[in-house]
């Protein structure tokens, strides 16, 4: 049916592109996706969501009349941009207080364990020493 195709389409694209990126064939696209630039937005990105949505009952809770549509760039100015600076503001002050922290505790009760976790086994192998025979004159 149309539903199954419409969703299996974004499923498809989601699993070649992450194959090709995972195995190193992506060239371009996996060294932009891998710029250091990335890693706050990304790290910042879960807090953002447990917070986007309370930011969002906030700033429409500002107004006190009825929210209509009437333009697209009064949605952008009065809605969109204030509840993703908004939602971002309290994400670093999130991540700075709680994550950041919770990961020193960690680090702390860890301690230099981190790689050490599993410790691995090893073998002596045993020495083999050949002699070496003299061969018989023939």
């Amino acid at each position: 049916s149309v539903s199954f195709r419409k969703s299996t389409a974004p499923e498809m694209f989601s699993d070649i592109f992450t194959t090709v990126v995972h195995n190193n064939f992506a060239g371009p696209i996996n060294s932009f996706m891998s710029w250091h630039v990335w890693v706050p937005l990304g790290r910042l990105s879960f807090c953002g969501y447990l917070v986007h949505y309370p930011m969002i009952y906030i700033i429409l809770a500002q107004s006190h009349d009825e929210v209509y549509f009437s333009s697209f760039t009064d949605f952008i100015t009065t809605r969109f941009i204030p509840t993703v600076v908004m939602t971002y503001l309290v994400s670093i002050f999130w991540s700075a207080c709680f994550e950041i922290s919770i990961a020193k505790v960690l680090e702390l009760l860890i301690g230099g364990r981190r790689g050490q976790l599993t410790p691995t086994v090893q073998r002596k192998q045993p020495k083999i020493e050949v002699e070496e025979l003299d061969a018989p004159d023939c």
